[in-house]
């Protein structure tokens, strides 16, 4: 079993890429729902489970390796356009 006392991480930067979909359902002019689906990809350290005794709080042995990670988010929203009326028009 790992021990948290014995193990601390740092935050770290990194560099993801996401590709998402995403739409509108209109209602009226001005009113809509959103949905949107979106996936970031990034490469991530993984943590160490396996432990040799003695080199619990050793640094260099709490990561193992590093894995292609995807984290994927779905949002619901309201989308509100203002004005709420509108005329178009065109030059003459």
């Amino acid at each position: 079993m790992i021990d948290p006392d014995n193990r601390g991480f740092n935050w770290t930067t990194n560099i993801a890429f996401n590709a998402g979909l995403g739409l509108h359902i209109f209602f009226n002019r001005w009113l809509a729902a959103t949905l949107e689906v979106r996936d970031y990809v990034f490469n991530d350290k993984l943590e160490n489970t396996n432990i040799v005794v003695g080199s619990e709080q050793n640094p260099s042995t709490w990561y193992g390796e590093t894995q292609l990670t995807n984290n994927v988010q779905a949002q619901l929203g309201i989308a509100l356009f203002f004005p709420f009326s509108f005329e178009y028009r065109l030059p003459k």
